[in-house]
């Protein structure tokens, strides 16, 4: 019956448990560990998580598999994995994401961008500390009429947001910081009639 487990910034934390998957009701899970990468069957198989946050895990070098079975899941956050040089598969599927925050993470490479073009659902992202990035992900561009708050910071790979803010009609909110490259913003940004808040 456990729906919450909280393992962060257990920093001596080896590994979490193998049996993890059978934790059935789990809603939110956060982790922090030594691992360099997830159980094959661990993570994945848990289908009713609607909040994921892998925090500090400072060996991990790449993620799960499965993550087509995390349809409720609403929440993804990945923060301060430095050695972190991939996404899960199957991140597509992920069609109830409403929230995805990536942040320092400098040896992610974003060519796998394409596996997110099922992120209809999103409203907020926040991503920052990606030096490796160089434009936003092609589902931000596709799939961004409910997309409601972005913030971009630290992406010093950044120079243009022309092709993302065509499509972002529902944009409330806008931060973009430390993006030295970024030189101007597009004029579409005009006929973004419902944004409330922009900082640069």
């Amino acid at each position: 019956n456990l729906q919450t487990l909280r393992l962060v910034l257990c920093t001596q934390l080896l590994n979490i448990p193998r049996g993890i998957k059978y934790l059935i009701s789990l809603r939110h899970l956060y982790i922090t560990t030594r691992e360099t990468s997830f159980l094959q069957k661990g993570i994945g198989c848990l289908t009713t998580l609607q909040s994921l946050s892998i925090l500090r895990c400072e060996n991990l070098t790449s993620l799960f598999e499965g993550a087509e079975k995390l349809i409720n899941l609403r929440t993804l956050v990945i923060g301060d994995c430095p050695r972190l040089t991939s996404l899960p598969g199957g991140m597509k599927f992920l069609t109830a994401l409403e929230n995805l925050m990536i942040i320092n993470c400098e040896e992610l490479n974003f060519s796998d961008w394409q596996d997110f073009q099922g992120f209809t659902s999103l409203r907020s992202l926040m991503i920052g500390g990606l030096p490796r990035l160089s434009d936003l992900p092609q589902f931000a561009c596709t799939n961004s009429n409910k997309l409601e708050f972005v913030r971009i910071s630290t992406c010093p790979g950044i120079v243009d947001l022309r092709t993302w803010l065509e499509n972002a009609s529902s944009l409330r909110k806008l931060e973009i910081i430390g993006c030295p490259k970024l030189t101007s913003l597009p004029d579409i940004l005009s006929c973004l009639s419902g944004l409330m808040v922009l900082k640069i």
